[in-house]
């Protein structure tokens, strides 16, 4: 993503912050649960790693449109299938030389509350047993995750994690050690463990559908607030949206960079009177060179 964007800024007028993120990844206001300090000015480009959209949903809105000569947002939002990240995420982690330090003193089943006082569960909850469809019905029959379902990832975790139950002498062993000396399948069912309850140090496989969720609603909300106000039509214009998102797949922009680079610059300019609308053949030319 940051290559892209520093792609597109080389390329055309856009420009972007020059900093690695908006604002803090993996964190949030203790009392919003939305982003700290998110200060987006209009006309520019940002690249966010792990936001925590953990608010109710007009506050994000609100946050995201916060900055005074800011009244629309474009967010391109690219995720992964969850199985290959799973798998990308286990073979980086458990590599050989170590690749992250991180790992040699990683705690994956420690229950992290951010604040002392928010367990990631109780943050991801919310949005995942009342979440809505893309029609607006809230409380859908089949949540995402219960409970239950946190507290048995907890136990699997102390199940493979230091148990020499599970393998004699790995009471003694930190979490690398576990991912390079468990059998692969164990090794890779502790790391996904990790990336989905280890809120503050991981946690990114629920983040990223905490994410997907908070982003549809968004929207949702938007297309709410215009039919109570009879300007659906308005909403039905997508240029004219506040908050405009583009979903975007990782694994395909991988497989097909010209063609989603091209899908990348038609929703950047849609609807764009600040920043530089491109022709058709300038997106070819520009995806072209991205693909080479």
């Amino acid at each position: 993503s940051r290559s892209l964007r520093d792609f597109i800024t080389n390329s055309t007028e856009l420009k972007h912050n020059g900093e690695e993120n908006a604002f803090a990844r993996r964190h949030h206001d203790q009392y919003t649960k939305c982003p700290k300090d998110v200060d987006m000015r209009r006309s520019m480009i940002y690249v966010q790693v792990s936001p925590n959209f953990f608010c109710d949903i007009r506050t994000l809105a609100k946050e995201l449109l916060s900055h005074k000569k800011k009244t629309k947002i474009k967010i391109i939002h690219l995720v992964r299938n969850p199985f290959s990240m799973a798998i990308s995420n286990f073979n980086y982690h458990s590599a050989y030389p170590v690749i992250e330090p991180w790992v040699m003193t990683a705690q994956p089943c420690a229950e992290e509350k951010f604040f002392g006082v928010q367990s990631y569960p109780e943050l991801l909850l919310p949005t995942f047993l009342e979440q809505q469809d893309v029609m607006g019905g809230v409380g859908l029959d089949n949540p995402l995750m219960y409970p239950e379902d946190f507290k048995a990832l907890s136990e699997r975790c102390h199940a493979l994690y230091q148990n020499s139950f599970n393998r004699a002498g790995s009471e003694k062993w930190n979490y690398y050690n576990h991912l390079r000396h468990l059998d692969p399948t164990q090794g890779l069912e502790l790391a996904t463990i990790q990336m989905c309850s280890s809120g503050i140090n991981g946690g990114d496989l629920l983040r990223m559908a905490n994410n997907i969720i908070k982003l549809r609603q968004l929207q949702t909300l938007e297309r709410q607030i215009h039919l109570q106000q009879h300007t659906l039509p308005t909403f039905s214009n997508e240029s004219k949206r506040k908050v405009q998102v583009l979903t975007m797949s990782m694994d395909n922009f991988i497989r097909r960079p010209k063609e989603s680079t091209i899908q990348f610059l038609e929703f950047i300019s849609l609807g764009n009177n600040n920043g530089v609308l491109l022709s058709v053949e300038e997106k070819e030319e520009i995806a072209t060179r991205y693909e080479e």
